[in-house]
């Protein structure tokens, strides 16, 4: 089950959590990018209990042909904040 954290919320600058909203949105694509890539098919469903957002499944699969690209993608994917 992905959740957030309310104690990280940050109210000064995402007043309806907007960000939050968003960091678990791609939390769940990358989830499921890299599952693709080692061999599982990652599902969700929606859950409005809370905090929580969804139901994460992970089911086996192959794997995606080019997983080592991939993978080093994920791992070097950054947000750049600057002009």
């Amino acid at each position: 089950m992905l959740r957030g954290d309310p104690a990280r919320r940050l109210p000064a600058v995402d007043p309806v959590d907007r960000e939050l909203t968003r960091s678990r949105g791609t939390c769940l694509e990358n989830l499921a990018q890299a599952g693709d890539a080692v061999g599982l098919e990652a599902s969700n469903t929606p859950v409005t209990d809370g905090e929580a957002v969804a139901n994460v499944r992970l089911a086996p699969r192959a794997p995606h042909p080019d997983a080592p690209a991939v993978l080093n993608a994920l791992r070097r994917r950054r947000i750049v904040r600057s002009g």
